[in-house]
């Protein structure tokens, strides 16, 4: 029996209509092709990110999702070139309004980072400084960016926090990250990412932090505030549950490469890639009998500093045959708005199967 095929069927937060409409053409704000991001380490060279491709349009949200490690923050991080210590692009290009950011130095990236790209961290009070007062942290930005001077870039971080839905801002203005509970300090890191006006923003595990309640507020505010100033929006989360209405497009990663990608609606109806359909029987349900078992992936993800040749999930995966012994499959399939690598997906697929990578 395939995994979770008795139990996860349908998403169990309720995915919105809207998904299933034809949206008008829009411009592409953020393309990546063929991103490869790699980590120098003393002894090997790790392949964090190995050949990524995507797009996000205008006021689209993208969701990218898969488990710890699978390279989809170091993604995110390569946009802003914010790598760790030996971390480097290796090949591909990253577009922002169709500009390459990628053989910018860091005195060009220091204009875009805050401006044109903003990021919400998973974790608000790391990522704010602890000395200064939250106004004036998100005032910082508008006076680099903008120019302004302090009094309009204190008037701008008091519009962006009421925007935000902070209560009582003029008085929370003046307040210290400490003073603040975590959901308003996201609140807060959400209005540094908005100050400027970000042709897109990076969300990358934003509500991890914080309680159950409090994410469900943060990630409305996120859909809310994308849909009023039409910003492309990459949400990176290991929890399909947050992807289930919130996502137009999903895009599922895997030790460094995307294994399948759908409109959120078509994912969680018909997915094709065993992995996708793991993640989902992973998710608890209302209606699952207390005694039956959660379902996990068994086995580890694969040593990205030795990568295999042939199918990266295929020590893990129980309908793994000798092809995927011997060959990596390249992202394909008969639809190409749902294209997936696998050599034997699940469910009905269209009229052809992904290909073995060229070796």
């Amino acid at each position: 029996m395939r995994p979770g095929s008795h139990a996860i069927l349908r998403p169990t937060t309720p995915v919105p209509a809207y998904e299933a409409c034809v949206l008008p053409q829009m411009t592409n704000v953020l393309e990546i092709e063929q991103l490869k991001t790699y980590i120098r380490q003393r002894h090997t060279v790790v392949q964090a990110v190995d050949g990524v491709s995507l797009t996000i349009a205008e006021g689209e949200t993208l969701g990218l999702v898969g488990e710890s490690g699978c390279g989809k923050t170091m993604t995110g991080m390569s946009i802003m070139k914010l790598l760790p210590p030996g971390g480097h692009i290796a090949g591909g290009h990253v577009r922002l309004a169709g500009r390459d950011l990628v053989p910018l130095g860091e005195r060009d990236m220091r204009h875009v980072r805050g401006n044109e790209v903003a990021v919400i961290f998973q974790d608000p009070m790391t990522s704010l400084n602890p000395t200064m007062s939250v106004g004036s942290q998100i005032a910082e930005g508008v006076r680099i960016h903008k120019g302004a001077s302090r009094a309009q870039a204190r008037a701008r971080a008091l519009e962006v926090l009421k925007l935000v839905g902070m209560p009582r801002p003029e008085e929370r203005i003046d307040y210290f990250p400490h003073q603040l509970s975590g959901g308003l300090r996201q609140r807060v890191v959400i209005a540094m990412a908005l100050a400027c006006e970000p042709k897109l923003v990076i969300a990358d595990e934003p509500t991890t932090a914080l309680d159950v309640t409090i994410q469900a507020q943060i990630l409305d505010l996120i859909t809310e505030l994308k849909e009023r100033l039409r910003m492309a929006v990459l949400l990176i989360t290991h929890d399909l549950g947050v992807i289930a209405g919130r996502a137009d497009r999903v895009m599922v990663m895997y030790a460094g490469k995307i294994v399948e990608s759908a409109s959120t609606l078509e994912l969680f109806a018909d997915r094709h890639h065993p992995y996708t359909e793991a993640l989902l029987a992973s998710i608890p349900r209302l209606d699952q009998v207390q005694t039956e078992t959660l379902y996990s992936i068994p086995g580890l993800p694969p040593d990205l500093a030795h990568p295999p040749t042939w199918c990266r999930f295929q020590p893990r995966c129980r309908f793994a045959t000798q092809i995927c012994r011997d060959s990596e499959p390249e992202l394909g399939g008969g639809d190409p708005a749902h294209p997936f690598a696998c050599f034997n997906p699940v469910g009905p697929v269209g009229a052809s199967a992904p290909v073995a990578a060229a070796t």
